[in-house]
């Protein structure tokens, strides 16, 4: 059984850090963004927005269930 405030925290864990990343290294997240994207993968753009929607399923779903 999961711990909703557990996964909570650790969700948001990587949601902040992968900001902080955005944020002290903006040319960096272009190139990786720009290789996976030719890659044909999820960038990291893709995965910050993941992330953040996460966040909220985490808020209004009982995992009880």
């Amino acid at each position: 059984m999961e711990n909703k405030q557990d996964l909570y925290k650790d969700c948001r864990s990587v949601f902040e850090q992968l900001n902080k990343l955005r944020e002290h290294h903006p040319n960096a997240w272009r190139v990786i963004n720009k290789r996976l994207m030719e890659k044909g993968s999820t960038t990291l753009t893709d995965a910050d927005a993941a992330l953040f929607y996460a966040l909220e399923i985490i808020e209004e779903t009982d995992f009880q269930e």
